[in-house]
């Protein structure tokens, strides 16, 4: 895996020379980066301190900026489930979120998404809820056991 100055992270097949994957591209300058023990995932940081995790089988970033720490080290190494940056604080970032099952269903999700909001699609709009969809998508989670009470 090559970090790079402009802005890529690339991972190698040195057998053929050729990219393993797409490049993923960050939007400053990479300075380090390093690989999830399971191999599925990339974390990234750059010159300005941004922290963000990539697949690797689609270069697509599933995480940007989570390091919400401030000031930064721009060195990354992952250990476990957790990313270790250089910093005057040594931050620690936890990545266990990324190996663990989801804990709520789709519908659910969706449900929780629409109650939050006040509002549904409908017709590639947001339409508000009535006060009786509200109260029967509540209803509906509830008795999913998804809601706290």
């Amino acid at each position: 895996m090559t970090a790079n100055n402009d802005g890529s992270i690339q991972v190698w097949d040195w057998r053929n020379r050729l990219l393993a994957c797409p490049p993923m591209m960050h939007d400053d300058e990479v300075q380090d980066a390093d690989f999830t023990e399971d191999g599925q995932f990339a974390v990234g940081a750059t010159r300005k301190s941004e922290v963000s995790i990539w697949e690797l089988a689609t270069g697509k970033r599933v995480s940007r900026n989570i390091n919400n720490l401030g000031e930064v080290g721009r060195q990354v190494c992952v250990v476990g489930n957790q990313a270790l940056l250089s910093s005057p604080r040594r931050s620690v970032i936890d990545l266990a979120w990324l190996f663990e099952e989801p804990t709520m269903s789709t519908a659910s999700m969706q449900l929780n998404a629409e109650l939050s909001s006040r509002s549904r699609q409908f017709l590639g709009t947001l339409v508000l809820l009535t006060s009786e969809e509200w109260r029967e998508r509540w209803e509906t989670l509830r008795m999913d056991g998804t809601t706290r009470e």
